[in-house]
């Protein structure tokens, strides 16, 4: 997309309906010019979804997921959180951790409920592992939001959490 169609993008958000440009559109753009983009992004409001698993003990992923909630309401987007915390799974004993971790239908019918009764365009993930299963993500997907995950914590990938193997970084996991 050249900066002459982001520049009209930017006068329709400001002339008419902003729904008219969509989540989809804004998520291809690849401009020239960042600063008209980062312009182009604050015109617009949207409904964002933020989806997190809190560790027992507080840590710098749980300042970077309040933070972004923090910042997106700052810039005017309507923001929901979605939050479990870890250790509600200690007393739930292996098989249903297990089950849960893999596969937890409630947190899937939560999410995909949330983005439908409230029109979520956004979700972001942050740590689905262990209490929001990562079947959350497809949750969204299958509901329509644009998904994003960050991972904080790679132990899921990689039992060190480290993800080096002979001092090089792993891409693959054989």
């Amino acid at each position: 997309m050249t900066n002459l169609s982001i520049r009209r993008l930017l006068s329709e958000s400001h002339d008419s309906d902003r729904s008219a440009v969509s989540p989809a559109l804004v998520g291809t753009l690849s401009p020239a010019d960042p600063i008209l983009f980062f312009q182009l992004q604050a015109t617009l409001a949207y409904a964002v979804l933020l989806v997190r698993s809190y560790d027992r003990l507080r840590g710098g992923k749980d300042v970077v997921f309040e933070a972004e909630a923090d910042m997106l309401e700052g810039f005017g987007h309507e923001v929901m959180c979605y939050t479990r915390r870890n250790e509600d799974m200690v007393n739930q004993g292996r098989p249903a951790n297990r089950r849960n971790t893999d596969w937890n239908r409630a947190v899937v019918d939560d999410i995909f409920r949330m983005i439908q009764e409230h029109r979520i365009e956004f979700e972001h993930s942050h740590d689905t592992f262990p209490a929001n299963s990562p079947l959350s993500i497809r949750a969204a997907h299958e509901a329509d939001a644009v998904t994003v995950q960050t991972l904080h914590n790679s132990r899921p990938l990689c039992a060190t959490a480290v993800c080096y193997r002979d001092n090089q970084p792993v891409h693959r996991w054989h």
